[in-house]
């Protein structure tokens, strides 16, 4: 039995594809690593020794610029002037000896216009020497401040002269240098990690290494011509890369070399290190990677029981299984989308269902619609003659109080059959619109008078809410007025004496609201759902068509008609937009103003 995070083929899989990318190409890649890294080693190490010579270059550099930069502000100093100008050497060397204390200069002193060493704080013992035919000193006797590589008693060193001048003739020199010491290279190996040296032309002056007293001359051809070369050479049967960088003098001329060691062992030990780390690193990933691929098929098996089991339990009667995936993975993504196929499956169905009942009312309506207009029709001439012989009679043989009530009776039920056939054809066979821009508010006021007595008689108070400045509408003004004129007589039927009518309008967007409000009995619940069908009425004398006909005349002007009933009040409401599909309005309709 497979385990439960191998339970979908689709784990199977994956665990397939696992073992070929982690097995076989972390392999490949372990051995594409090791040979770069190989390779990466060789580069680095290019790559310290240029970096170190760089850094050995800039060290040099800067040393010979503090060395200038101290020389030429030490030449300006009034008081050492002043001291060299009377000959005060004790004075002097108190002065000067500060600066070699601080460990930076290994050269300080002060030369006279013959070449001769005035004073030597370096070295006081050593003094009278003759510099003369240095190159340095000529520039600085010219009046020049310079620097430059130079020998003498205390070595070979980088060496920066200033001219001391007084009453604009120079007196003397100030000479400030560094030396290419044994200190010098070991300062630089601490530095850099490498043996180094340096080379005054192509002999060795210093290093930190035995060997190589001299650049070859394909070796030295080719650094003069670069400024600097690299070269591997085998000394005493251990492998080394070198590197070379050249020093100029001030005049761009070649000095000498410096030059930096690196053994080749030192960068090869590390391979084997290097290869137990990759190897232990492999097993540490493929662990850890097989533990996330358990936590991801667990995952994948969660996600999938739960969407098969959603979809197996989908119920096109009821929409209350939803797949609920808390990742927010495709799997979720999946869940979701089914979620809404089924909500959407569903909500067809209900409609179907709709649909379906929609058609069988149509179809109920066009027969009774047809059978209305042929009936209506049939009626209507023998009804017309019945109620003319029926005044004839009552005018001619009947008299007051004699036979008279009945005979009203009569005409009085004439004219509601009357009323009835002309409500049926109205709704069968709906008659054109006549279309006109019509003051709503002026219509449901005109309305509310034609009924003044009947409020009157029966106590009841008539409120108006209605708003001001709202746009003329787009109306069959008598249509609408007849849907007023049933929510009026409707509310007049159910209020008993003290009632209470409160008509409202307002503007809500693009639309105009008109409300009338009773406080008469409520409307029972199972039956707002039928009150604007045809023929369903809950009054003894009803037709059931009041209301189906309003709601025909509200539809025809592409409106909205509402109720809400409670036991307080009985709301009729009425939305008509602010600007028709005059296309649609005018459809079945032929005039309009």
């Amino acid at each position: 039995m497979l385990p439960p995070f191998l339970r979908y083929k689709i784990n199977i899989k994956i665990l397939i594809s696992f073992i070929f990318i982690i097995i076989i190409t972390t392999n490949i890649s372990l051995l594409i690593s090791y040979l770069l890294f190989k390779v990466s080693v060789e580069k680095s190490n290019a790559t310290r020794l240029g970096d170190s010579s760089t850094a050995y270059y800039n060290e040099i550099k800067f040393t010979k610029e503090i060395c200038l930069d101290t020389a030429s502000i030490l030449s300006k100093d009034s008081t050492i002037v002043d001291l060299v100008s009377l000959g005060d050497r004790a004075s002097l060397e108190d002065i000067l000896i500060n600066y070699y204390r601080i460990a930076i200069f290994d050269i300080v002193e002060i030369v006279d216009i013959d070449g001769s060493v005035l004073i030597r704080v370096h070295d006081p013992e050593e003094r009278g020497d003759f510099k003369a035919e240095q190159n340095i000193v000529i520039e600085g006797l010219a009046g020049n401040t310079v620097v430059s590589y130079e020998s003498g008693k205390s070595g070979i060193a980088m060496r920066a002269v200033a001219p001391l001048e007084k009453d604009g003739k120079i007196i003397g020199l100030l000479m400030i240098g560094k030396l290419f010491s044994e200190k010098l290279v070991e300062d630089m190996k601490k530095l850099t990690g490498l043996d180094n040296g340096i080379y005054w032309k192509d002999i060795k002056i210093i290093s930190t290494y035995a060997g190589l007293e001299t650049i070859d001359d394909n070796i030295m051809e080719e650094l003069l011509e670069n400024g600097s070369v690299m070269f591997e050479k085998v000394i005493d049967k251990d492998k080394y890369y070198l590197m070379l960088k050249a020093l100029y003098t001030d005049d761009e001329h070649y000095w000498g070399a410096i030059a930096l060691f690196s053994k080749e062992q030192s960068n090869a030990r590390y391979l084997p290190y290097v290869k137990r780390t990759l190897y232990f690193m492999l097993m540490i990933g493929f662990l850890l990677s097989f533990l996330a691929y358990i936590v991801l098929a667990n995952n994948i098996n969660n996600s999938l029981s739960k969407i098969i089991n959603g979809i197996n339990h989908f119920n096109i009667e009821s929409n209350l299984q939803a797949i609920d995936i808390e990742a927010k993975d495709e799997f979720k993504i999946i869940a979701e989308s089914i979620n809404s196929f089924s909500e959407k499956i569903f909500k067809y169905k209900q409609k179907i269902i709709q649909m379906q009942d929609d058609m069988i009312k149509s179809a109920k309506l066009a027969v009774v619609g047809q059978l209305s207009a042929g009936l209506a029709h049939e009626i209507k001439n023998p009804l017309s003659s019945i109620k003319m012989m029926s005044q004839i009679i009552k005018s001619r043989y009947i008299k007051v109080g004699d036979g008279s009530d009945e005979i009203n009776t009569v005409l009085e039920e004439i004219d509601r059959i009357d009323k009835l056939i002309r409500n049926l054809l109205e709704f069968s066979k709906p008659k054109p619109m006549n279309f006109s821009y019509y003051d709503i508010n002026e219509l449901v006021l005109d309305t509310i008078n034609m009924y003044k007595y009947n409020f009157e008689k029966q106590n009841i108070t008539v409120e108006y809410n209605l708003a001001e400045n709202l746009p003329a509408l787009f109306i069959d003004s008598e249509k609408i007025r007849i849907c007023f004129i049933n929510f009026i007589v409707n509310a007049i039927e159910v209020m008993s004496e003290d009632g209470k009518l409160i008509i409202s309008t307002a503007l809500q967007d693009d639309k105009v609201a008109i409300e009338f409000k009773n406080n008469g009995p409520a409307i029972a619940q199972e039956d707002i759902g039928n009150i604007f069908e045809p023929f369903f009425t809950t009054k003894k004398q009803g037709t059931g068509l009041g209301l189906a006909l309003s709601k025909l005349i509200i539809e025809r002007h592409q409106g909205i008609i509402g109720v809400a009933s409670n036991d307080k009040e009985t709301s009729f409401i009425v939305t008509l937009p602010l600007k028709n599909n005059i296309k649609e309005v005018m459809r079945g309709s032929n005039t309009y103003n």
